[in-house]
């Protein structure tokens, strides 16, 4: 059950542990698959996937084709994360893959980040490279404009350097 209070759902505990319960079988933890592929009920192909006559729901698979699409583990946990937000959420094999998604998704007019994981540098200059057209970086501590996304990282790599998460939400 959910409970609503200002627009934000707070959940029961009960919420929280069932909200997979048709994604298991009889086990209580999820088992870990090392496979990448899994048996297909029809052939995948350019025409068959995201067509009306393939019925394939990654919000709600049947079963799983190749892990990058969903896998026991991935899919609970996005299940899970969908009903706590009351919407979807989304896993990705790698946190590169987040970043740059979360990039695509948010279409940033600049980026603040200072320091950290130098492959989300990377990746960033990748996705300047794919607008095609400049993408101003700026400090975290410098001023914003609407548009700008925050990258806050925290505990910075590589130094584990602890950043205050509120103080950079407020300034955002």
């Amino acid at each position: 059950m959910a409970l609503k209070v200002d627009n934000i759902p707070r959940l029961s505990g009960t919420d929280l542990v069932h909200a997979d319960d048709q994604l298991h079988g009889p086990e209580v933890a999820p088992s870990i698959s090392v496979t990448s592929t899994f048996r297909a009920e029809q052939p995948l192909t350019s025409t068959t996937v995201g067509s009306d006559d393939h019925d394939f729901d990654p919000l709600n698979p049947i079963n799983h084709v190749y892990s990058r699409y969903t896998q026991n583990v991935s899919s609970r946990a996005e299940k899970v994360l969908s009903k706590i937000n009351g919407g979807y959420a989304i896993t990705f094999a790698s946190g590169l893959a987040a970043s740059y998604a979360a990039l695509v998704h948010l279409k940033p007019k600049r980026v603040a980040i200072t320091g950290g994981y130098h492959g989300c540098h990377l990746t960033i200059q990748v996705y300047k490279q794919s607008r095609g057209e400049g993408l101003p970086i700026i400090g975290i501590d410098d001023s914003f404009q609407p548009g700008d996304l925050c990258w806050l990282e925290t505990p910075l790599n590589p130094t584990g350097e602890a950043r205050d998460i509120q103080y950079y939400a407020d300034k955002a």
